[in-house]
């Protein structure tokens, strides 16, 4: 290498060389001056880092407190902005056609076509480094999560204890990505659509020209002016911030691969072949899901499903009915309940051959029962089992005499799935009651599950259930006739109290 016509021998890593010029890179330069440190390849600028008075002086006051620094480097910043330093790297490929630097620019200020709001808070590392998500308990996060969650080793909480870094947060718009600490600015990552596109047009061959980057960066990059980051982060155990999720858009493709947000999800998120056959089966093209502080409503092929209803007061016991299903701590399914309860879900997943849906345009109305002027269907019924799920007795009659009647002991059981329900949760009774248009059931006395449901909405749920079941009853014409005319409509105004005790 040579400076200034002299020559001082090898100062670039040779590999680094070879890297730029499969790169089409032919001359890389960097020149720091009042508005920040500016970057160019070939003459065209990429996103730079930008910093103003107060942002800089934030920053000489870190690199100060930073042991590790060289105590000039936070002395020669402020020197730094005023005269203003450059290197430029030409390499052997350069054919001399670079246009010279010109002075400073700044980023043409642009606005967002389609913003996508994304508020990231709830987020904190304790004092041992560990990962706090809305005050979950850690272990059974990573449990539910499938692994380890992230932790802060000792050397960076000592780093930041000693910076008196409490919080960090990131914003990103338009026009680039803006750091703070403790409400305080940092110097940021500046871009606009043009540096941007040299950012697309060099980075893949940089990265190694794997196609598989190059898509990625293609994909990525064009998304950042639109996304509106808002991400708050903690190192004191206190969490900060909300959590808002915006609308995310799901594609799930032929081989079973998702995509969100337009990027793929990666290998974690694809469907089995099995799972995607059968709701390819089942005619499922599109799903909706809107999950709120109400509860869950969801849509399929543009019909509606009966809802999911909840409240502070049964959303700990849904937790225990969800966590026993799910073999998790019944205390984190509820922090995760109320973590998407208060920040607000709404996913659109579309499958192949199928078509995205408005579930704005769906009409989720619940509709009063039309009984046609016949009587509300009525089942009252007490029933006891004993501690192995033998029926005891119903109402009055008790198990002489029901032996009387021909049903011998031990030949009625309690179903498994519900004793193993009631036992997982330490229950000794549920009830299963309706009233206008709702099913509750409760454990002990506290409602842990109430579902919202009209005749249209159940007769969606007797056609999803007919193309799975396949060669079954349900796919008999004439049953599903007197389902969907008989019955299904008498269902949202009945009357039906069922208790069962376990003794």
């Amino acid at each position: 290498a040579k400076v200034f016509g002299l020559n001082v021998g090898a100062v670039v890593d040779p590999a680094l060389v070879q890297q730029l010029e499969a790169g089409s890179v032919e001359e890389l330069e960097a020149r720091a001056g009042y508005n920040g440190i500016h970057v160019t390849m070939n003459g065209e600028e990429l996103p730079y880092i930008a910093w103003d008075n107060d942002s800089a002086t934030n920053l000489q006051g870190l690199l100060g407190a930073m042991p590790t620094v060289p105590p000039q480097a936070s002395q020669y910043l402020p020197w730094l902005r005023k005269v203003g330093l450059g290197a430029k790297l030409i390499l052997p490929s350069a054919t001399g056609t670079t246009e010279r630097w010109s002075g400073e620019t700044v980023v043409n200020p642009e606005t967002a076509d389609d913003p996508v709001a994304l508020n990231v808070g709830g987020i904190a590392f304790d004092e041992s480094g560990n990962l706090v998500v809305a005050g979950l308990d850690s272990d059974a996060l990573a449990a539910a999560a499938g692994g380890a969650l992230p932790q802060l080793d000792a050397g960076t909480l000592g780093m930041l204890s000693s910076l008196g870094i409490d919080a960090l947060n990131v914003k990103t718009g338009p026009n680039g990505i803006d750091l703070s600490f403790n409400g305080e600015s940092l110097p940021s990552i500046a871009y606009d659509s043009a540096s941007l596109a040299t950012l697309t047009k060099y980075l893949p061959g940089l990265t190694g020209g794997d196609p598989a980057t190059a898509d990625l960066v293609n994909q990525v990059v064009p998304m950042l002016p639109n996304l509106a980051l808002n991400a708050d982060v903690s190192f004191t155990g206190e969490p900060i911030g909300t959590l808002e999720l915006p609308a995310v858009d799901v594609q799930v493709a032929e081989d079973g691969s998702l995509s969100a947000f337009g990027l793929p999800v990666g290998p974690a998120g694809t469907l089995d072949a099995a799972t995607l056959g059968m709701l390819q089966d089942a005619g499922i093209g599109s799903l909706n899901l809107d999950v709120n502080d109400a509860g869950l409503m969801a849509v399929v092929n543009g019909q509606k499903l009966p809802s999911i209803s909840w409240n502070d007061d049964s959303i700990g016991a849904l937790a225990g009915i969800a966590g026993a299903a799910a073999g998790q701590s019944p205390d984190t399914i509820e922090g995760l309940l109320n973590l998407v309860r208060g920040s607000g879900l709404n996913a659109n997943v579309v499958l192949p051959g199928g078509e995205a849906v408005d579930m704005a345009a769906v009409d989720t109305t619940v509709k009063a029962a039309d009984l046609a002027g016949l009587s509300a269907p009525t089942i009252h019924l007490d029933a006891v089992f004993d501690k192995s799920g033998a029926l005891k007795g119903i109402g009055d009659i008790s198990a002489d005499d029901l032996a009387g009647l021909g049903v011998a002991a031990g030949s009625a059981m309690l179903p498994p799935q519900l004793m193993d329900l009631m036992t997982s949760m330490g229950a000794s009774t549920m009830n299963i009651s309706t009233e206008a248009n709702k099913l509750n059931i409760a454990m002990d006395g506290t409602t842990a599950l109430s579902i919202d449901y009209d005749a249209d909405s159940l007769a969606n749920v007797l056609n999803l259930a007919s193309a799975f079941a396949g060669d079954s009853i349900l796919s008999d014409p004439a049953m599903s006739k007197l389902l969907t005319e008989q019955i299904l409509p008498l269902l949202p105004g009945s009357d039906l109290n069922v208790n069962v005790s376990l003794e």
